[in-house]
């Protein structure tokens, strides 16, 4: 497909990202600091944020992120005193792993395509969203 693209992953613990929201990140493992440095220096400053499916996995592989993550733009990088790093991230839209690539770097990275967001503005979503606020209006009220 020809809007793949290679890039380096970052495999988040315990945390999602979302296009639109700037997410702070603190990095300590050593993979995570050569995939931000990579970012930061050769891919304009994207590098692709995915949730591991397992937190406590130390070394994280392609296969244990889930499948969907976000496209990110690094903001700001700042080494800490403890040898660990604040990077501040803004998410730009969602990404699908098609495949993992053989890490030429030591760090994670994969074939990946954007995915397209359909914003239907259908009937049954206008009734759905006036039946979920009187939902909720009637709870809040309890």
């Amino acid at each position: 497909m020809e809007n793949q693209i290679v890039g380096p992953i970052l495999p988040l613990r315990d945390l999602v990202v979302y296009p639109s929201i700037t997410s702070p990140l603190f990095v300590g493992r050593a993979k995570s600091i050569d995939a931000i440095n990579y970012a930061m220096n050769n891919n304009e400053k994207i590098i692709y944020l995915f949730t591991q499916k397992e937190p406590t996995t130390d070394d994280p592989q392609v296969n244990d992120v889930f499948a969907y993550g976000v496209k990110s733009k690094i903001i700001q990088f700042l080494k800490l005193p403890d040898n660990t790093y604040k990077v501040l991230t803004e998410g730009l839209e969602i990404v699908k792993i098609k495949s993992a690539v053989k890490a030429t770097n030591n760090f994670l990275t994969a074939k990946l395509e954007p995915v397209t967001v359909s914003k239907k503005n259908s009937v049954e979503l206008k009734a759905s969203l006036r039946v979920l606020k009187m939902n909720f209006k009637t709870i809040f009220k309890i």
